[in-house]
C-alpha cells in the first residue's frame, strides 16, 4: 500500500493528534498520506465534495457517521476503510484509539478480516424523472416535509413494484443498518 486518506472528523476533541501520530507512523512506512478534515455538522446539509480515487485504504477517525460518509466514496471504488473510533456508539468505527497502532500493522501485513457490507442504492423518481439518488451502507429514508405530511410513494425493488403507499415516510435498509432499528427483526426492514 502507497496511499492513505486521513478522513478526520473534526467535532472530535482527540483527532487532530491522533491524526498527526497515524500520518507520522503511516509515513515512517513509506506510504504517502493526506488529510482531510470532515465538518460532520455541515455535511448534514451539504455533501461534502472529496474525490476517493487513488488510495489504497482510507482511515477514519470520528464515529459511525465519519465511517458512513467514508464508505460513500470508497465503496464503489473498492477502497477499504479503517474505522478507528472517536465516537459514542463505535458499531461500525470498531478500532478503538488505544489498539489502532496494533490493528494497523495487523491491516498493513494482511493479518486483519476485512468485512464485506452490501449497500443499498436509492432513486427518486418523479414525473419519469430522477429527482435524487444516493448509495448507503446503512438505510435510505424518504419523507414528506414537514415529516407529519403523508406522502404517497410506489416502492420497487430491481423496477418490480412492491406496491403503493401512503405514509410518513419509508426506510429502506441494508443488513448493517437494519441493527440499528432492531436486533429482533434479524434482518432489513422494507
Amino acid at each position: 500500500m502507497k496511499k492513505c486518506l486521513i478522513v478526520s472528523n473534526s467535532f472530535k476533541s482527540d483527532a487532530e493528534y491522533l491524526g498527526k501520530e497515524i500520518w507520522d507512523f503511516l509515513e515512517a512506512r513509506g506510504i504517502h498520506v493526506s488529510i482531510y478534515s470532515y465538518n460532520g455538522k455541515d455535511a448534514v446539509d451539504n455533501t461534502p465534495n472529496l474525490d476517493f480515487s487513488g488510495n489504497d485504504f482510507v482511515v477514519t477517525l470520528g464515529g459511525d457517521g465519519t465511517v458512513l460518509f467514508a464508505c460513500r466514496g470508497c465503496s464503489i471504488l473498492g477502497i477499504p476503510v479503517f474505522p478507528i473510533n472517536l465516537g459514542e456508539f463505535g458499531f461500525l468505527a470498531s478500532v478503538s484509539k488505544d489498539s489502532w497502532k496494533t490493528e494497523m500493522e495487523n491491516f498493513l501485513d494482511g493479518k486483519s478480516f476485512i468485512s464485506e457490507r452490501s449497500l443499498v442504492d436509492c432513486e427518486v423518481i418523479r414525473n419519469g424523472e430522477t429527482v435524487f439518488e444516493c448509495i448507503s451502507m446503512n438505510d435510505c429514508v424518504i419523507s414528506s416535509s414537514p415529516s407529519t405530511r403523508l406522502v404517497n410513494l410506489n416502492v420497487a425493488y430491481n423496477h418490480a413494484l412492491l406496491g403503493p403507499f401512503k405514509t410518513n415516510g419509508i426506510i429502506v435498509s441494508t443488513p448493517t443498518g437494519s441493527t440499528a432499528y432492531s436486533a429482533a427483526a434479524g434482518g432489513p426492514i422494507v
